[in-house]
C-alpha cells in the first residue's frame, strides 16, 4: 500500500535533510493540530465500575485497574505519531500541510516503512472519524500490555470535520526521531504552486535513489487534480549506495552493495554488511563510514559495518570492519589471507 506525507515550505531545508537521512519526525499528541487529540470519555469505565467493585473483594485490586488507567495516560505523554494519508491530491490537504500547494508530499511504500520498526514496539491503524469520541472500560485496561485496542482508542480517533485527511497513523514508543528504509520512499510530488528551484534542489538532494517525480495539476473545468510524471534532472547519477563517488575516488567511483541491513531501535544498535568492487584505503573507509551513519543510521548509538570484497565470492572472510561507538569510528582492515 502506497501513503502519503504533505510538506510545506516553512521547514523545507529540515524535511529535506529528513529525506536524506532517512528518517522522519514523530509528533508528540500535544504538538500535533488537532486540539482534541487523545479525547476519551470514561463513562464506560465508571458505569463498569459501580457493579463490578463489589466483586473485587480487595479495594487494592479496584485500585490496580486505576493505576493501568493511570499507565495509558501516561504513555500518550510520551509516544511519537507520524501521520499519514491514503490520497495524494485532496486540495485541503495541500492547502493546509503544503504551503498552499506550494509544498510537496512524499509518497511512502507502507509495509516497506512498517517494517524497518519491527524489533520495536509500534501500532498502525487508519483513524476512525466520528461524531464523539470514544469510551474506554475495564476490558480495554485489562488488554493494555497485550492489545492494540487501548491505544488506538487513545490515538486513532478523531471528529468527522477532519475526515478528508484519509488518516493512517503509526505509533511508536517515544516521539523523536526516528530512521527508515531508504527503500521506503518511492516518489516525490510537486505542489501545484511548487517553485521550480525547489524542484530541482530535492531532485539534485535525492539524486540516484531511482525515485519518481510528479507535477501536481488541475485538470481544465474541474475541482479535481491530477499528476504528470516529470523527468529527474539527475537521472544519470550514480545509483544510491550502489555507487559512490568518494570524494577521493570522483573520477573512479567504489560500487557498494548493501547485502543486509538491520537496526534494533531498542539498542539503538544498527548492523550492516557491504559489498565492495575494489579495496579501499582507511580514510575512504572512513568516509564511507561516516555516510552510513548519517543516512542510514542517524540516530544509531552503535554500529557494526562489515566490508567484504566483490572477487571474495562466497563472503568467507571480512575483507574490514568499521564500528562506530560514543561518537567515534574505528577501523580495522584485515585482508584476505
Amino acid at each position: 500500500m502506497l501513503l502519503y506525507k504533505y510538506r510545506g515550505m516553512d521547514q523545507f531545508e529540515r524535511d529535506l535533510e529528513s529525506l536524506e537521512r532517512n528518517c522522519f519526525w514523530a509528533s508528540q499528541f500535544s504538538k500535533l493540530n488537532d486540539p482534541c487529540e487523545t479525547t476519551i470519555t470514561l463513562d464506560r469505565f465508571i458505569k463498569q465500575s459501580k457493579y463490578l467493585l463489589p466483586f473485587f473483594g480487595k479495594k487494592s485490586n479496584y485500585e490496580s485497574v486505576k493505576e493501568e488507567l493511570e499507565k495509558v495516560l501516561e504513555f500518550t505523554e510520551k509516544i511519537g505519531i507520524y501521520s499519514l494519508s491514503k490520497t495524494y491530491k485532496d486540495e485541503l490537504l495541500w492547502a493546509h500541510y503544503a504551503s498552499s500547494h506550494k509544498g510537496f508530499c512524499i509518497e511512502y511504500d507502507y509495509n516497506l516503512l512498517l517494517e524497518t520498526y519491527n524489533s520495536d514496539k509500534r501500532y498502525s491503524f487508519p483513524v476512525i472519524y466520528k461524531r464523539s469520541p470514544p469510551s474506554i472500560g475495564f476490558e480495554d485496561l485489562l488488554n493494555f500490555n497485550n492489545s492494540n485496542s487501548i491505544i488506538q482508542k487513545m490515538a486513532g480517533y478523531k471528529s468527522l470535520n477532519w475526515k478528508n485527511e484519509k488518516e493512517i497513523r503509526i505509533v511508536l514508543e517515544e516521539f523523536g526521531v526516528h530512521t527508515y528504509n531508504y527503500r521506503a520512499v518511492k516518489s516525490i510530488y510537486f505542489g501545484l504552486k511548487m517553485d521550480s528551484k525547489h524542484k530541482t534542489e530535492i531532485m539534485r538532494r535525492l539524486k540516484g535513489r531511482g525515485l519518481n517525480y510528479y507535477q501536481i495539476n488541475l485538470i481544465k473545468d474541474t475541482y479535481s487534480f491530477e499528476r504528470n510524471m516529470v523527468i529527474d534532472e539527475f537521472y544519470i547519477e550514480p545509483n544510491y549506495f550502489k555507487e559512490i563517488s568518494i570524494p577521493e575516488l570522483i573520477n573512479n567511483p567504489c560500487k557498494v552493495r548493501i547485502t543486509s541491513m538491520n537496526y534494533d531501535k531498542f539498542k539503538k544498535k544498527g548492523n550492516i554488511k557491504i559489498e565492495l568492487d575494489k579495496p579501499v584505503d582507511e580514510l575512504e573507509l572512513n568516509w564511507l563510514a561516516n555516510k552510513i551513519h548519517e543516512e542510514l543510521f542517524i540516530e544509531a548509538k552503535l554500529i557494526s559495518m562489515i566490508y567484504y570484497l566483490k572477487e571474495d565470492i562466497h563472503k568467507d572472510f571480512a575483507w574490514a570492519t568499521s564500528h562506530f561507538q560514543d561518537g567515534k569510528i574505528n577501523i580495522k582492515i584485515l585482508g584476505i589471507e
